[in-house]
């Protein structure tokens, strides 16, 4: 299954300013004091009172995300830090999370009919990010289980974030229209500033693996246990599993020790009226579920223009995401007794309840996604005259994504 998925946004705006006298105004001046309770609440430059959005707005710098924990988005990176924003986690790799602000704001799919988006709208310096939706609806062949999806800030590089504000209340829809009913998740990236060129390089390595774990019993104390069964649940009373000498722990084989990788460079730095700011970014999680793994490669720039009365800024990142999931039954405990592999050093056709050998699907079966993607955008600020300035966005997002999912006939 391939699909590719552009989604485009040209805004145009002109802002009359108030033109005011040469005066200079004094500090504790009434005038000063309302502009200092003035806050810009989106990407098209509305303005509010401060105290008309308390409450409603939660503001994360980048000093209040540590970008070092091992997660692969950024939204993983802030669970617990915004207060009213529920943040359920996914232990899968790159799996859209559920986000939840002041809980749900539109309707989601009940008995057969279909439903809309219940997460918010994500914002990256005034461009929406699409969600990874299933291609296929639940009306056709299963819907979400007819691809695998991404969660689409999993595409964005977390050390490039200079600021995330959440739009919590009502208002946010009329800013943006019924796409932010569930709120409005607004991402200002990282910018070059004036001065000699900057340097930063990053790394980070862990290790992972399963906490809290059951413990099974074993093939002997297995066999025990179906006798004992066999004796009292039996019509004559009587009832023997002989133990076969197999001694296998499923869950030990289906999983073990996971680790992550992740580097990160960037370069930055300006001149009089040109600023520049490039990243490369590179991660590997290997799962703890043998054989599933992630892997995350991105490069992003931001350019700058300022020259007397043009702005400009534009900024792209390309990535690309490449997951591998064929262990998909890592959860699946079959009986201790069951053989791995047969007399000949095959694998076993051992299965249960439909369940195939779990190891001997995991090398088998195909499951895989890879994505290419690009965001980009393009800002532009002339002013006309004093007074008068006209302002142009434009920005792309667009998503390449192959999905194959196979299951081999051996198992």
């Amino acid at each position: 299954m391939k699909k590719i998925v552009a989604s485009v946004v040209v805004l145009c705006g002109i802002n009359a300013l108030k033109a005011q006298s040469g005066k200079t105004l004094p500090k504790d001046s009434v005038y000063s004091k309302n502009i200092e309770e003035v806050i810009v609440t989106s990407s098209y430059g509305t303005q509010k009172l401060k105290e008309e959005v308390v409450g409603s707005i939660v503001t994360l710098k980048s000093e209040d995300i540590i970008t070092s924990q091992p997660f692969e988005s950024i939204d993983k990176m802030i669970v617990g830090l915004a207060p009213g924003v529920q943040i359920g986690n996914n232990t899968e790799l790159a799996k859209p999370v559920n986000i939840n602000i002041r809980g749900l704001g539109s309707l989601v799919p009940l008995n057969g009919f279909l439903g809309t988006s219940t997460q918010p709208l994500i914002i990256v310096d005034g461009i929406i990010m699409r969600e990874d939706l299933p291609f296929n609806e639940a009306f056709f062949d299963g819907g979400n289980n007819a691809e695998t999806n991404i969660n689409p800030l999993a595409r964005f590089n977390s050390d490039n974030v200079e600021s995330i504000n959440i739009l919590k209340d009502a208002a946010a829809v009329s800013l943006y229209g019924a796409e932010a009913a569930n709120g409005v998740i607004l991402i200002t990236t990282k910018k070059g500033k004036r001065g000699k060129p900057s340097y930063s390089i990053s790394s980070q390595y862990g290790v992972s693996q399963s906490i809290n774990k059951v413990k099974y019993l074993s093939g002997q104390q297995y066999a025990q246990v179906y006798n004992d069964y066999n004796k009292n649940n039996s019509a004559s009373g009587s009832g023997t599993y002989p133990w076969n000498g197999t001694d296998v722990n499923w869950f030990d084989v289906m999983n073990g020790n996971g680790d992550f990788f992740r580097t990160n460079f960037t370069v930055s730095g300006g001149v009089k009226h040109f600023n520049y700011r490039v990243g490369i970014d590179y991660s590997k999680n290997n799962e703890s579920k043998i054989m599933n793994s992630l892997e995350k490669k991105g490069i992003d720039a931001t350019l700058g223009l300022d020259y007397g009365k043009l702005k400009v800024n534009l900024y792209a990142a390309f990535n690309n995401l490449y997951k591998f999931q064929p262990n998909t039954y890592f959860n699946f405990i079959l009986a201790p007794d069951r053989a791995i592999y047969d007399e000949n050093g095959n694998f076993a056709l051992s299965g249960s309840n439909g369940v195939p050998n779990p190891l001997a699907a995991a090398h088998q079966n195909l499951v895989d996604v890879d994505n290419n993607s690009l965001l980009s955008s393009l800002n532009v600020n002339y002013e006309i005259a004093k007074g008068l300035k006209i302002n142009t966005l434009f920005g792309v997002d667009i998503s390449d994504k192959t999905n194959r999912d196979w299951k081999s006939g051996l198992n």
